[in-house]
């Protein structure tokens, strides 16, 4: 018909608009796939012929049929249209479809596309993922949300409405809807009017709208409405009372009804007239806005700002918060929570919404909604609280980091009994560690408070006993383990720096502060909970970025020197010791020798004597600080001391756990090379910590003598001014240590040993050691030898020892001992270190000639060991011995090698061996002199003439290394 009817002219073009477009639209929301397609037919048929009714519909029609959007919407395959779909978002996109093409003939295609996959299929059974379906649903939903984009106002509100008609009709296809109405939501693009609230609040006692924001808005709003408002507001009055007692007539039994219903018409009637009367009163709002100094926009294709602002707060908004959760009927304990199945989607949608609207209206709305959002952590589904908490996390990504202490807030309250309190700390570390890329600053300052109390009380009292019940952590996930040690690792990675004692250790705000519940930590296990946390902090703060150098090393040198007094021995003085001040006195000497009684405490006490000052930037401890400290009578673990002044400071013996996170802090900075050391400022901000590292060497914690050795390993190569005052001091302290500590085993002995290494390489000429303290040190070395667990830092030493060329009759026992395990060890890794220790040895230690020929016999004999791993080290020894060996040294040696390396050459049955001894053989006679290497070839020659086979085998093979 159409296509006969081009040459008609203007009749059949008010024929199609008044008869068959109408028709076809009706259509094209028919639930019939078939009548819909002929209809979508039709009108792209009409949009050749009509164009300019339907020309914006061309950008769907292609000259290849493949790529023809129009064509491709109605095929069979779900493929196909999911790529019509796909190329439809790009045209819609573009903006050039007019805006009753996408509401009336484009939207209905879309619509069946998202609810039809969700349907069964004509067989009665359920379209599957596999047939793409679900992908279908989805790409309509998009294409739908790309629609909505381009829609006016009054098209966009007529779509979304139609959505939340479907939701709440309970379809099958009831989460598709959702996914629309949300992602109608998220594109909504028009301009509000608050200026609009002023209109509800003039006549609010006429509209019946009851949630406007502001008193005093109200009165104001009342006076310039003036005579017509009151006149009005009389006669609602009068209604409401006339409607009142019309009821109660009709409750109390009237027998005339015909009086009641005659009335109750009246009523109706009169309401009605009320309702237009107020329609007429809002006329007046025009002037009430230009009062207020703003001009009334007209309504156009974009809508009326002020319309629009008030259709989302007073319709829209309420509508979306009455779907926010589903209709369900709940059992057991559940039956408190009074409300639905949250749908998550919804109350995002919900908040985005909101953050559309002043800041005013929407903090007055926030807290139901997350309230109603919060009571779904209250369920005893898992599924569901954790949908929830992935909620709440999507929530706070919409309204940003200002709210999360009021979200914490109510999750707080919303959850405070029973197995509630559980889920509460665990919903706390979901958000933190969803939200960690927006809260890095000084965002969860705010938050910190309600953050310490929840966790801090997770691991004391009910709370913590709890976890440990099997029953309760059998029903509750969350109860499994406290989240309190994540927490804290996640809030040192994010928070400011600066804001570290303020916000978590010393808050004057509340009483939440770490340090006073790490004070108050009285038993073990206790301790060890404050423990666990401070060391997760240390490593949140490692890798914080706001870290900075200059900032982190006065934050550590105070929490060093605040725990320094506890580091001073009980100063029961004896008599020996008040000789030995009299002593030092005499000599001028500015320090007060005092220690504890006994051997040991005497000698500790020594070790404190005065030392220099150290270098600027960072306040030194000073003379008067010494003479205090060490001046005390009977001085424990809680003392009182002075630091350079008369202020008395209480050492809390729990205190030593604040000075670990301080020194753990450093040392981690200094090991990843955090702080820069090729900055002069750095590096005379590192200078007092010599001076106080080995104070704190002396402490009676094993935790802070080992860190304190390890920051002290760390800043000696740095070459510090304060260094060489120290360095004696050390070492004896670390004799001390070792005197006084148990087995090798322990963190404190190894500590020793490694500084003890470093001592060696690293200040050659400042530091000697005596004959004993050698002997010491070797015989634990002997023990620590075999062990795979210390053996690393067991060799490191003697190696150290090889390097400064510290004769001493043990150097040699130990090397006897480590060339026997060098061959016989199944370890490689021992293996490894023992050859590298006996090649220094051999190549740089001082020794005599029988020795050197004792060991160089030992690696011969081992050629023929019955392992492979033990030749094969052997080989490699002798191969980096004939390469580094003084040429004077190699000739001396030269026959003692060549005649068993020629021997396993022939008879070793391992290729690899073999081939390690050829390469061994080729460069021990590239090195021979010529006069002895003519002396060998002579030899092989005798070989090749001789009758034996296996010694013409060995000569070919040897003469033939020797042409290579």
């Amino acid at each position: 018909m159409i296509g006969t009817a081009q040459g008609i002219g203007a009749d059949m073009w008010e024929v199609y608009l008044d008869v068959i477009y109408p028709a076809l639209k009706k259509t094209l929301t028919d639930r019939r796939r078939d009548m819909r397609n002929e209809a979508f037919k039709i009108v792209m048929r009409a949009a050749g012929e009509f164009v300019e009714f339907h020309g914006d519909l061309a950008v769907l029609t292609h000259i290849d049929a493949e790529q023809d959007i129009s064509l491709n919407l109605l095929h069979i395959q779900m493929s196909r249209r999911i790529k019509a779909l796909l190329a439809l978002q790009k045209a819609v996109a573009g903006g050039s479809l007019s805006p009753a093409s996408l509401r009336y003939i484009l939207m209905p295609l879309v619509w069946w596309n998202i609810v039809e996959p969700q349907e069964k299929d004509p067989r009665g059974k359920a379209y599957k993922a596999d047939d793409g379906a679900y992908n279908l649903s989805d790409e309509a939903v998009r294409t739908a949300g790309a629609i909505a984009l381009q829609l006016p106002w009054k098209d966009y509100q007529v779509m979304l409405w139609d959505a939340l008609r479907e939701l709440a009709l309970k379809r099958p296809y009831e989460k598709v809807v959702v996914k629309l109405v949300c992602i109608v939501v998220a594109n909504f693009h028009f301009e509000l009017d608050a200026a609009a609230e002023a209109q509800v609040v003039h006549f609010s006692h006429l509209l019946g709208v009851t949630d406007t924001v502001g008193a005093v808005a109200a009165k104001t709003a009342a006076e310039l409405a003036g005579t017509a408002a009151e006149l009005a507001g009389d006669t609602a009055a009068d209604q409401k009372r006339k409607v009142t007692e019309v009821a109660q007539r009709f409750d109390a039994g009237d027998s005339d009804d015909d009086d009641v219903d005659r009335e109750l018409q009246e009523g109706v009637s009169l309401r009605l007239q009320d309702i237009k009367e107020a329609k007429g009163v809002m006329t007046l709002v025009g002037a009430a806005v230009q009062m207020l100094g703003k001009k009334v926009i007209p309504a156009g294709k974009t809508g009326d700002p002020g319309e629009v602002y008030l259709h989302v707060v007073y319709k829209l908004l309420p509508e979306l918060e009455k779907h926010m959760t589903e209709k369900a009927v709940f059992h057991g304990e559940d039956k408190k929570v009074q409300q639905g199945k949250l749908r998550p989607a919804m109350a995002v949608a919900v908040v985005k919404m909101l953050k559309l609207l002043p800041e005013e209206r929407m903090r007055a709305r926030l807290p139901h909604i997350i309230g109603v959002v919060c009571n779904g952590l209250r369920v005893r589904e898992q599924a569901d609280r954790d949908a929830t908490r992935k909620t709440l996390a999507d929530m706070m990504r919409c309204l940003g980091p200002f709210f999360l202490n009021f979200v914490l807030g109510e999750v707080k309250s919303n959850l405070s009994v029973g197995y509630q309190r559980h889920v509460c700390g665990f919903t706390f570390y979901s958000l933190l560690e969803a939200l960690q890329d927006m809260l890095v600053g000084p965002h969860l300052m705010p938050s910190m408070p309600l953050i310490l109390e929840v966790f801090l009380s997770e691991l004391s009292g009910s709370i913590a006993e709890e976890k440990e019940v099997d029953k309760i952590v059998a029903k509750t996930r969350e109860a499994k383990n406290s989240k309190a040690y994540d927490c804290m690792e996640l809030v040192g990675k994010v928070l400011s720096f600066d804001l570290l004692s303020p916000a978590i250790l010393d808050p004057e705000m509340h009483e939440w502060g770490l340090r006073k519940q790490i004070h108050e930590a009285n038993t073990l296990k206790q301790r060890k909970k404050m423990e666990e946390m401070l060391r997760r902090l240390g490593l949140g703060l490692a890798a914080n970025a706001s870290v900075s150098s200059q900032e982190m090393l006065v934050w550590v040198h105070k929490q060093m020197v605040h725990y320094l007094p506890a580091c001073t021995p009980d100063n029961k003085k004896t008599k020996l010791e008040l000789k030995e001040i009299a002593r030092k006195e005499a000599c001028k000497h500015l320090g007060v020798g005092g220690g504890a009684v006994g051997e040991a405490g005497q000698k500790r006490s020594q070790l404190l004597e005065k030392r220099p000052a150290p270098a600027v930037k960072l306040v030194p401890m000073g003379p008067a600080w010494e003479r205090q400290c060490r001046a005390r009578e009977g001085a424990t673990m809680l003392e009182v001391s002075t630091l350079g002044g008369s202020d008395a400071v209480n050492v809390n013996r729990n205190e030593y756990l604040l000075a670990e996170l301080a020194l753990t802090l450093l040392h981690t900075c200094l090991k990843r090379e955090t702080v820069d050391l090729k900055v002069k400022e750095h590096l005379e901000m590192l200078d007092p910590f010599v001076g106080v590292s080995q104070k704190l060497m002396l402490s009676k914690h094993d935790s802070i003598v080992v860190l304190a050795l390890r920051v002290f390993t760390l800043v000696l190569p740095l070459n510090l001014p304060a260094m060489s005052a120290e360095l004696g001091w050390v070492l004896k302290n670390i004799f001390f240590l070792l005197q006084r500590g148990g087995t090798t085993s322990s963190l404190t002995m190894q500590a020793c040993f490694k500084a003890l290494t470093v001592l060696l390489r690293e200040a050659k000429g400042k530091v000697m050691l005596s004959q004993s303290q050698l002997k010491v040190l070797l015989s634990f070395a002997k023990q620590d030898i075999s062990e795979s667990g210390r053996q690393a830092v067991a060799f490191g030493l003697v190696r150290a020892i090889i390097a400064r060329k510290l004769v001493c009759e043990e150097v040699y026992d130990v090397v006897d001992r480590i060339a026997e395990h060098m061959v016989t060890s199944q370890s490689e890794q021992t293996r490894a270190l023992s050859a590298q220790t006996i090649l220094q040895f051999v190549l740089e230690f001082p020794m005599g000639d029988k020795r050197l020929h004792s060991h160089m016999t030992y690696l011969v004999r081992n050629l023929d060991y019955g392992y492979e791993s033990g030749r094969k080290v052997v080989l490699e020894v002798m191969a980096r011995i004939v390469t580094k060996l003084p040429l004077a040294l190699l000739v001396q040696y030269l026959e003692l090698f060549f005649l068993p390396l020629v021997t396993r050459l022939v008879n070793d049955d391992s290729t690899t061996c073999r081939t390690m001894v050829g390469v061994l053989l080729k460069e021990l006679m590239a090195r021979a002199p010529r006069k002895q290497l003519d002396t060998l070839v002579d030899l092989i020659l005798e070989w090749a003439g001789g009758s034996e086979l296996l010694l013409r085998r060995a000569a070919a093979q040897v003469l033939g290394l020797l042409v290579e």
